[in-house]
């Protein structure tokens, strides 16, 4: 990842139109070609990364929707870890339907972010029932992009909002939810309902840090992206897991 993301000059005519006048630093679509892993130059982008990833820096909630092995996992990640670099106190969270696929991320992640772990700028870490309790507390105090599961949600992180927890919410910007198909039926249900129990647990701990006096309220909430393979209503099935009266920024 240390390769860096091409971006586009103010006046640049090759970025998508979705975002253009939303930041001057746009991410540049790639060819074909360009889009291969090359050590030798910067890693560009098909359009729909390019849109996702500008719409997420520009302050949108973003649904990916493409076909399996598109890439959407960077729409997420390039925000998310030029975020975390800017501040070292800004947090992540992706959920993930089941711990087997949040451990076998977790070595993606590590293995794409290794430069800057290695140099203690970004930390890593699952919480699920598998960590240790004596693990907990470090992710606790010092995680900043955690994989988890809804499960571990509602049961541990959530009830510790005013605990041990208060930190990593308090500066959460970013909620990534993938494999959002998953939930539906009495499932998705229930996990709508972690999500409301989520937003607004941020809502208390934002409000009341230090972003009260210096952002607005839809400025402290945060970023939600979304990411499926097989799903054809990303919206409808975004705002049932996440309802408009729940949220203030824009959904792309």
């Amino acid at each position: 990842f240390s390769r860096g993301v091409r971006i586009s000059n103010k006046n640049s005519t090759t970025t998508t139109t979705a975002t253009d006048n939303a930041t001057d630093n746009s991410i540049v679509n790639a060819t074909p070609a360009d889009s291969q892993v090359n050590e030798s130059k910067p890693l560009k982008f098909y359009q729909h990364q390019t849109r996702g990833c500008n719409a997420v820096r520009a302050g949108s909630h973003v649904v990916v929707a493409t076909s399996t092995g598109s890439g959407k996992s960077l729409v997420f990640t390039v925000p998310i870890v030029e975020r975390l670099l800017q501040d070292p106190d800004a947090t992540a969270f992706i959920l993930y339907p089941t711990k087997a696929l949040a451990q076998d991320q977790l070595g993606f992640f590590r293995t794409l972010l290794e430069p800057e772990i290695t140099e203690g700028l970004l930390r890593v870490d699952t919480m699920d029932g598998d960590v240790p309790f004596r693990d907990r507390s470090i992710v606790q105090e010092c995680g900043r992009l955690v994989l988890t599961n809804p499960d571990m949600l509602h049961c541990t992180i959530l009830p510790g909002h005013e605990g041990p927890w208060k930190r990593f919410l308090s500066n959460l910007e970013f909620i990534v939810v993938d494999e959002a198909h998953s939930y539906g039926g009495t499932f998705g249900a229930h996990v709508a309902l972690v999500m409301r129990r989520l937003l607004r647990c941020c809502a208390i701990r934002r409000r009341a840090s230090r972003f009260e006096r210096t952002l607005s309220y839809s400025q402290t909430e945060p970023r939600i992206i979304c990411c499926s393979a097989t799903i054809a209503n990303g919206a409808e099935h975004f705002y049932n897991l996440f309802p408009r009266s729940c949220l203030r920024r824009n959904l792309t």
